[in-house]
């Protein structure tokens, strides 16, 4: 059995496109390794790249003394997808908690931007530097907004006033300010691997799940910034030039953290409905 024909019977893996974009839809998030493995074999990523996640949970806990050792083991020889689909599977973190991590160590991710973190926040919400078993650094950002919420006045993706604050963060995105035009991303050549939690969209109250509805996409994607520095910009129109960047995408069901089967098919025609523009494609 190859690795694709594997991660279908394990992760319920079926294959999507966006445009001419390959992306994939899958049940659990870690096996996103193994997905960006495949694509930076086939040059639609660079090895590391850099990766983008809109997600409840951060995903990013340090991996353990145990894990380390046997992504140390992978090392001392060239790894394979079946190593790699092993380590996925039987030593990281069953709940899919520590695979940002561990894909830094495995020289797979460059620096990783995770928005939308909601649940189970961490004490530093901002950038992280990583340091991998080869002395590579690595930088990590945890936003628990989404970009359209960030372009606001005084916020992260508008404020001028704190350059020296944001820019670091500012440069992972590729975003920058340009006098007498406002803030735009600036052109570059480099694939990027985006990631999509379904549960991103969720609402969380008492013990309850619940989907977003309609009027939390608009306001969340579609409803453009009225504020001088980022004005026009929306949301979506941030996502949308992301997808440009793409060398493929992912999306996760993670059922269990969306409320179940159904409201997780409901979030799912909604992801597709306000940022995919009802064109994924399952194949």
């Amino acid at each position: 059995m190859d690795a694709i024909d594997f991660l279908k019977d394990r992760d319920n893996l079926q294959p999507l496109k966006y445009k001419e974009v390959e992306g994939y839809i899958h049940n659990d998030h870690r096996f996103l390794l193994p997905l960006v493995y495949i694509s930076q074999e086939k040059r639609l990523l660079p090895k590391p790249c850099k990766l983008i996640l809109f997600d409840a949970h951060h995903d990013s806990c340090p991996v353990n003394k145990e894990q380390l050792k046997e992504i140390e083991k992978l090392f001392s020889n060239k790894y394979s997808i079946n190593d790699l689909i092993k380590l996925t599977d039987k030593v990281l973190g069953q709940n899919d908690d520590d695979w940002i991590q561990a894909g830094m160590q495995l020289n797979l991710f460059s620096d990783a931007i995770v928005f939308g973190v909601t649940q189970n926040p961490i004490d530093d919400m901002e950038c992280q530097e990583i340091v991998d078993i080869s002395g590579n650094k690595h930088h990590l950002e945890i936003r628990p907004l989404f970009p359209g919420d960030m372009l606001e006045y005084q916020c992260s993706l508008s404020d001028i006033a704190y350059e020296e604050r944001y820019k670091h963060f500012w440069d992972l995105l590729d975003w920058e300010f340009v006098p007498r035009e406002g803030f735009k991303f600036r052109e570059t050549n480099e694939n990027i691997a985006i990631s999509i939690d379904l549960d991103a969209f969720t609402i969380h109250w008492e013990h309850f799940i619940f989907p977003w509805d309609n009027e939390v996409f608009i306001d969340k994607f579609l409803n453009e910034s009225t504020y001088w520095t980022t004005q026009n910009w929306s949301g979506k129109k941030v996502f949308d030039n992301f997808i440009e960047r793409c060398g493929m995408f992912a999306i996760a069901r993670e059922p269990r953290y969306c409320g179940g089967e159904e409201k997780m098919e409901k979030i799912y025609s909604k992801v597709n409905e306000f940022l995919f523009n009802n064109l994924l494609i399952q194949s």
